[in-house]
């Protein structure tokens, strides 16, 4: 898996150009520029020059590096029982404990360096924890995302399927999805892989082509059984004596 793109410098300094005369009369010319020495850069912070586009990504010395933040914050998680499923709670997978930008970042990069974006035309995120995924990935790429809920609004192009998972069942509504779109699909978490059918099963049937599957983690305890499409994962996860145990898929 190669590197992410580094990040672009912003040069922000003021007072880079000649002296400019403002003087009035014929005594020697008077600089009014603001800073006649060298240009000062005025970004934040001593470090490398920093990227203010929402596509600000920073750039670390591997993928395995950039993915750090969200490792060890899943190292932390609390792990709940939920009739008889080892449950971990985590901003990622929960939105509860918060999610930190930094954590946010390195899914984006995560994601960006895992999939060719180029020809995507929508993402779509399974409701709900793909949702804040979904949302910092499209401002990171200017690519637009539509949610696949399980509130029915009964568009004419609605695509209705059904999901189980691990923990329970229940029926998400695709809508925003055309014929012919090029779909990239991400969810927080491969488990079961029921949502992933579900959601896949809803693209096909909206007619719209499924270029990529990417979640941010997997769970390599639970058996998600055969799959229709190919899933990559950032992370892999399991639960061992109540405690979240992460591993990084060969080549990150």
């Amino acid at each position: 898996m190669c590197t992410p793109n580094v990040w672009r410098s912003t040069y922000n300094s003021i007072g880079t150009g000649p002296a400019t005369d403002t003087s009035v009369g014929t005594g020697p010319a008077t600089d009014t520029s603001v800073g006649t020495g060298p240009a000062t850069d005025t970004s934040v912070g001593t470090g490398p020059a920093t990227d203010t586009s929402l596509g600000g990504v920073v750039e670390p010395a591997s993928m395995g590096d950039a993915l750090d933040p969200l490792a060890e914050s899943l190292r932390a998680a609390p792990v709940v029982d939920r009739d008889g499923y080892e449950y971990f709670v985590h901003g990622v997978t929960d939105g509860v404990p918060v999610v930190e930008p930094d954590v946010l970042e390195a899914v984006v990069a995560g994601i960006r360096e895992a999939t060719d974006l180029a020809d995507v035309d929508v993402i779509v995120a399974p409701e709900a924890m793909a949702i804040h995924h979904a949302t910092a990935l499209s401002l990171s790429t200017g690519i637009p995302f539509v949610v696949a809920r399980k509130r029915q609004y009964g568009f004419p192009e609605e695509v209705a399927v059904r999901q189980e998972t691990s923990y329970g069942e229940s029926e998400l509504h695709l809508n925003g999805v055309g014929a012919g779109d090029r779909v990239l699909l991400i969810d927080d978490v491969l488990s079961s892989g029921g949502t992933i059918r579900a959601v896949a099963a809803a693209i096909e049937a909206a007619d719209a082509e499924l270029v990529d599957v990417v979640t941010v983690l997997r769970r390599t305890d639970v058996d998600a059984g055969e799959l229709p499409v190919a899933v990559t994962s950032l992370l892999e996860v399991r639960v061992e004596e109540g405690a979240v145990v992460v591993d990084r898929p060969a080549g990150v």
